[in-house]
């Protein structure tokens, strides 16, 4: 096994690159490195191999993480996880339930998931770029929150949106999430957004988490609620080990894509 001292010395320049950054694109190591995209995903395979980085589709990210991406990058950072979690949970979504669906991609991902079927569905929901989406779908009736707007992917916050939601009954509120606690607990980096979060799920029969496995390893600032009020963790892969140990013992569902 490759340790850090064996590296080449392009694989240390994606090292350095990585850990400065949280994430990088392929496209970006590839042109910091004078190589291929080809060359570069191969050095990625042998790093992750080694437990140096992680490999994600599309580049590579630090094994710990607390630094909040961009949304840029978050938009295409493990995109087909994504896609695939987001089929996973369309599946399971009762015709005619009332659900919360959260500000994130991979809730962007089952709003494009959920146009594609009719289910008679009412989405509430606390952000612009999943409205986008479903707004005048067939079948689908909308419901946006008011509130303030402050940050690039689109999230509606604030007392507008924490009051229009007191006032509803949902049947279920679908969370994202940016990290993962000691204990499992979900995390995210801006507290406004947690508010909602708390808020919908709060007015909710029933919480279920989405996220790709690349955030287990990544820790946020702000826990939305311990992982016992969630039903079922949607992800790509099982969380760590100790982590799997919590939500077993507090009886949470965990539905791999």
């Amino acid at each position: 096994m490759t340790t850090e001292a064996d590296v080449t010395a392009r694989q240390s320049r994606i090292l350095q690159m990585v850990r400065e950054g949280g994430y990088v694109t392929l496209e970006a190591l590839a042109g910091a490195t004078g190589v291929s995209t080809q060359s570069v995903r191969r050095d990625i395979l042998a790093l992750s191999k080694s437990g140096l980085l992680r490999r994600f589709h599309g580049g590579a990210g630090s094994l710990v993480e607390s630094r909040r991406p961009a949304y840029a990058e978050k938009r295409i950072r493990a995109a087909g996880e994504k896609n695939r979690i987001a089929a996973v949970v369309a599946a399971t979504l009762p015709e005619g339930a009332t659900i919360f669906l959260d500000v994130g991609t991979t809730c962007e991902a089952l709003a494009r998931q959920i146009v594609q079927r009719d289910m008679g569905l009412r989405i509430v929901t606390a952000s612009l770029a999943v409205a986008s989406i479903l707004c005048g779908r067939p079948g689908i009736e909308l419901n946006i929150l008011g509130g303030i707007v402050r940050t690039p992917d689109g999230a509606i916050t604030g007392s507008p949106a924490l009051s229009a939601l007191s006032e509803l009954r949902l049947d279920l509120a679908i969370i994202a999430f940016s990290g993962f606690d000691d204990d499992a607990a979900p995390m995210d980096f801006d507290i406004e957004k947690v508010s909602v979060k708390r808020r919908a799920i709060e007015r909710s029969d029933r919480s279920v988490l989405v996220g790709d496995a690349g955030k287990f390893q990544r820790r946020a600032v702000h826990r939305i609620r311990p992982i016992s009020a969630f039903a079922t963790l949607f992800s790509d892969a099982q969380p760590q080990a100790a982590q799997m140990e919590v939500l077993r013992a507090e009886g949470v569902a965990l539905a791999i894509a």
